[in-house]
């Protein structure tokens, strides 16, 4: 995810995203902290995150490879989403999505 960032499309967004990713072994929380033209990715949970996003990590290896669509993930209870949607709705796009023509 560090390297995907396109700070530009940050539009001024200085904060924590948080992941909350399910696996076998349980639930396991990383951040996500963009400032200063940067992502950085750490383990453990944030602080104050602006946006959490719980999933499977299946559901969210499907997500980041754009196999999977974020709207019908939440619907079917995928992918749950808390805090910022506007964020969230952004989250692809701050990370290397096409943009629409």
């Amino acid at each position: 995810m560090e390297r995907a960032f396109v700070p530009e499309r940050a539009r001024g967004f200085e904060g924590e995203i948080q992941y909350e990713l399910r696996g076998r072994n349980g639930a396991r929380s990383w951040t996500v902290r963009i400032g200063d033209g940067r992502a950085v990715v750490r383990g453990g949970a944030a602080a104050e995150p602006a946006v959490i996003l719980r999933s499977n990590i299946p559901d969210f290896v499907r997500l980041a490879a754009r196999e999977a669509f974020a709207p019908k993930l939440v619907i079917e209870g995928a992918l749950v989403i808390e805090g910022d949607f506007a964020l969230a709705a952004r989250l692809p796009e701050m990370f290397g999505a096409e943009l629409p023509t």
